[in-house]
């Protein structure tokens, strides 16, 4: 029964290490052009500002704020994901499930830790912005493709 409960723990430990490992490797690769304004512009999404917010001192109280913009531009950002008319449309790749999936885990962090420990609430909203971020990249990157092709036809 011991031996069962050490090795459950150590796999669980581990596989929290691999997906937060492999979503540090996922955000930090940039592509070449930087879609993510535009993107954010055309829809009128408001992570660019917000990351830009998060950089100043900011008041706890907005914290929640922020948390439920980018809550919100994550399901557009989804929704556009899914809706693309591109051949990619209403497939996600693995890397984006893992996204997706980390990014309610800090949603819901930073609900609970906002008002106890508003750094820590911070940094989360910041890897939030990032990862929609990421997804407003790729977004840019399908209309470039589908532009490009629609220019050749």
């Amino acid at each position: 029964m011991l031996m069962t409960l050490l090795i459950l723990v150590v796999s669980s430990a581990l596989f929290l290490y691999w997906f937060r490992y492999t979503v540090i490797l996922i955000l930090r690769t940039r592509p070449a052009p930087d879609y993510a304004p535009q993107v954010a512009v055309a829809n009128h999404l408001s992570f660019v500002e917000i990351r830009q917010k998060l950089h100043a001192p900011v008041e706890t109280e907005s914290l929640g704020s922020f948390c439920k913009a980018l809550q919100q531009d994550y399901r557009m950002l989804k929704y556009l994901l899914g809706h693309a008319a591109t051949g990619q449309a209403g497939r996600y790749t693995v890397e984006q499930r893992l996204l997706m999936a980390n990014f309610r885990v800090l949603a819901l962090c930073c609900a609970m830790v906002q008002r106890f420990q508003p750094n820590a609430a911070k940094t989360a909203l910041l890897e939030m912005s990032s990862i929609l971020e990421y997804f407003a990249n790729v977004m840019g990157s399908r209309v470039a493709a589908l532009a490009g092709e629609a220019a050749r036809a």
